[in-house]
């Protein structure tokens, strides 16, 4: 009888781990999955952008900058908290690289000069 139990219970824990194993793999796919999808989005943005900027002049951010907005927004619908108030803190995060980045170009430019 304890064989059979100890068997059972062996069982039963491989397919905990067999499940266990399956889940973590989908969740990471699932993660390689979005972020290929965000710098695809992120690059139409960018060259959509670049183009207008060509046309009618303004700032140009780096590409890094367009993925990681759309990076925020695919992960918040995934989530399911794709609300107004995610959207202004995704706004305001991408507010701040922006800045940070307009700043360092700014010392970089004043140190060449």
């Amino acid at each position: 009888m304890d064989a059979a139990v100890a068997a059972l219970l062996g069982t039963a824990l491989g397919a905990v781990g067999s499940i266990g194993g399956v889940w973590l793999q989908q969740r990471y796919q699932g993660r390689r999955e979005r972020a290929k999808v965000a710098a695809d989005l992120g690059l139409a943005d960018y060259t959509w952008r670049r183009e207008r900027m060509q046309e009618k002049g303004g700032e140009m951010y780096p590409l890094n900058i367009f993925i990681a907005y759309h990076l925020e927004v695919l992960n918040a619908l995934d989530a399911g908290n794709f609300t107004p108030a995610r959207v202004a803190e995704i706004t305001t995060r991408q507010t701040a690289l922006r800045r940070a980045v307009k700043e360092a170009s700014n010392a970089a430019q004043s140190g060449n000069a």
